[in-house]
């Protein structure tokens, strides 16, 4: 059941929208001398700000607290580029009201609960204040950085080649099986049509890796060590040779016998 103060607060932002909408957005309630002044031309008591707010019309009151157009115009801009002309339309404008209603809302009755005096909430805040100190401190330093010429930064470029390749890598799961028979015997079910994650989780001896489809990560060209293999030159070169996709042919690892797919090369 809606509670009559949240019923009160999208009744208000509906109708302040909706006022909105009908003036193009282009205006803002016209501020009397005093607070809560009301029409006079009609009679009837209609609230308007006690004075000029700063941030644009407000559109949605929680509490004391006053929404302005400001506050939903500078939600929509931090929106990704291809839904703001959408939010500028009345149902997104009205969306993006209410995301906000809402957000105040909870933050409210946060405040309310006391969430503001609980240890592991100081602990985040001051962790995320020495955070955004760095990051603020980066920014302000980096920007006062003098240009460096193009022709200068190709110069360095030309002679530092080697620190900026990336070896070839290659992104393997595998399938671990004690013996050379076992392996043939997975293999030829996987190239019936048999799911590979689900023979991984049944069939693999890896216990690290058998219940995440035998995800190995990245093995790079320049190095014959696997991640949670070991030294196995075998199957980095198999990594670099078999079609990604398809399954391998049986292949002797430093203890047991392995079947491979390659994910993808880079």
């Amino acid at each position: 059941m809606t509670s009559p103060r949240a019923a009160s607060v999208s009744f208000v932002a509906t109708l302040v929208l909706a006022a909105l909408v009908i003036a193009g957005c282009s205006g803002g309630p016209h501020p009397e001398k005093g607070p809560g002044a009301s029409s006079k031309a009609s009679g009837a008591k209609v609230w308007q700000p006690g004075r000029p707010d700063t941030m644009g019309p407000v559109v949605a009151i929680v509490g004391s607290r006053h929404i302005t157009r400001h506050e939903v115009d500078s939600l929509i801009a931090t929106a990704p580029v291809g839904i703001q002309a959408q939010l500028r339309e009345e149902e997104g404008y009205k969306e993006a009201v209410n995301r906000l209603v809402t957000q105040e809302i909870f933050y409210q009755a946060a405040k309310r609960s006391g969430v503001e005096q609980d240890s592991a909430y100081q602990a985040q805040l001051k962790q995320s204040a020495k955070d955004l100190m760095l990051r603020r401190y980066y920014e302000i330093k980096l920007a006062a950085l003098p240009e460096i010429p193009e022709d200068s930064s190709r110069a360095y470029y030309s002679a530092h080649q080697e620190d900026f390749s990336v070896l070839p890598r290659a992104r393997v799961r595998h399938i671990q099986l004690p013996t050379k028979a076992k392996a043939l015997e997975v293999r030829k079910a996987l190239v019936k049509g048999a799911l590979w994650d689900a023979t991984a989780a049944k069939r693999s001896t890896d216990l690290a890796t058998k219940d995440n489809g035998g995800l190995l990560g990245w093995v790079t060209q320049g190095s014959p060590m696997v991640t949670g293999i070991g030294n196995a030159p075998s199957i980095r070169d198999a990594a670099f040779k078999a079609p990604i996709g398809d399954v391998s042919q049986p292949i002797k690892g430093p203890k047991f016998w392995h079947l491979i797919r390659v994910d993808e090369r880079e």
